[in-house]
């Protein structure tokens, strides 16, 4: 049983944890639960309370009438659930664009890589384009439900463009709006309109897909009717094919190379408004029993000549000396800005106004990344929330896996990499 209070209210929760033990591969002070794990989140500005109950729903207990400028932007670290399963190959689809050269090639290359099995691969005519517009997606969605069922959980999308969804997408190939959804999102949730004039649409805070944030489900599709997606993009076909080698080298890496300390490196940097995730931060120190990384919570506006990097967090428009870094099979690239995930391959670090985006991510060696596809305006809800994506990377989910369940809010924010790395499996 699990008292408690908060603020003013004089009120009190009692919670009751139905066989709750101790997960040796999550932070020491969590505990997880077993079918019927519950957990609570209190908002600390709006003194709401939600309950995630036995049966993943979200059911908020105290709801306001409308949202202060700042919601659920957790302080501290989010008790993080041991997780029931992970994601296998025979549970990820793979979506080809029979119209992209660079699709077809890097598509194959990841099927033979995988061992995709050949039912799980969808060929079909995409067009491409940065943003498509909804009556497009609806049709790349009806083909993906009609092919794979409720066979897969989640997808590879490999492609480069498209990556966002618009209601003025379709027209311009190299054109994007400044409010838009990513192809991720809109592939796994059907297409959200993030913003209204500038101003944030809350309305779909509490959709289907919030249940999967931070939640213990193996299964996305079969527990939220969801399917996770993520980008497999890169700038080249070569270096595709270089992300998916990193990708298959990261399976097992750190119980096979244990002598390999995986550094975390958390950055604060001088932009304040960036630098909003500092509070979600995990513990400094040597991270959890039997996983070999250290935390590092570091006061610099970049990391240079950074060796064993397995998640770089940041919050600057240009991550600068970026290529400088060695990053390990399966890393993270993670930057609160307003648009890492604007996949343009005309742009250049050289123009007015660009930010470091998934490709110069890739390029430095990542394994994954997560940016957004149009302004956020710094919710930190938008992002990864650290200490989750941390407790549940360490537990040996995939990539795919540990960055959906972090991201509270992810209409806008588009997954890059290889779905099936796991590095603490």
């Amino acid at each position: 049983m699990i008292l408690i209070f908060w603020g003013k209210w004089v009120g009190v929760l009692f919670l009751f944890l139905v066989t709750s033990t101790l997960c040796d591969s999550v932070l020491a002070a969590e505990i997880c639960g077993a079918a019927g794990f519950v957990k609570t989140t209190i908002n600390s500005l709006s003194r709401s309370v939600y309950v995630v109950k036995a049966d993943k729903q979200l059911v908020p207990v105290v709801r306001p009438n409308t949202y202060p400028a700042q919601v659920n932007d957790y302080r501290g670290n989010l008790p993080v659930p041991c997780v029931s399963g992970k994601l296998g190959v025979a549970d990820v689809g793979v979506v080809i664009n029979t119209n992209d050269p660079y699709s077809v090639a890097v598509g194959d290359y990841y099927v033979q890589k995988r061992a995709i099995p050949s039912n799980n691969v969808l060929k079909i005519a995409i067009p491409v384009v940065y943003e498509l517009n909804p009556a497009q997606l609806n049709v790349i969605r009806g083909q993906i439900d009609a092919f794979f069922g409720n066979r897969v959980q989640a997808l590879a999308l490999v492609w480069r463009s498209p990556f966002a969804v618009s209601d003025n997408g379709g027209a311009n190939p190299i054109a994007y709006s400044g409010c838009n959804a990513s192809i991720t999102s809109a592939v796994t949730f059907g297409y959200r309109v993030p913003c209204s004039i500038g101003v944030e649409d809350w309305s779909d805070r509490f959709g289907n897909y919030f249940g999967y944030f931070n939640s213990s489900s193996g299964s996305p599709y079969k527990d939220f009717g969801i399917r996770i997606s993520m980008l497999l993009a890169a700038r080249t076909v070569e270096a595709a094919r270089s992300l998916i080698d990193r990708g298959v080298l990261a399976d097992g890496y750190m119980k096979s190379h244990a002598s390999d300390t995986a550094q975390l490196h958390f950055l604060q940097t001088s932009d304040s408004v960036r630098s909003k995730r500092r509070s979600m931060y995990p513990s400094v120190g040597g991270g959890v029993r039997g996983v070999p990384l250290n935390i590092n919570i570091d006061k610099f506006d970049f990391l240079q000549g950074a060796s064993s990097v397995m998640w770089y967090a940041t919050g600057t428009p240009v991550v600068a000396n970026l290529s400088t870094n060695s990053f390990l099979p399966g890393a993270i690239g993670d930057n609160l800005t307003s648009s890492g995930g604007l996949m343009d391959l005309n742009s250049s670090p050289a123009a007015v106004g660009y930010q470091t985006n998934g490709f110069d991510w890739v390029d430095a060696g990542v394994t994954a990344m997560y940016g957004t596809t149009s302004e956020p305006l710094a919710f930190s809800e938008k992002f990864p929330n650290p200490n989750v994506l941390y407790g549940m990377y360490v537990q040996g989910v995939t990539l795919i896996e540990a960055l959906w369940k972090s991201v509270q809010y992810p209409i806008q924010g588009l997954f890059v990499g290889e779905p099936l790395a796991s590095p603490f499996e």
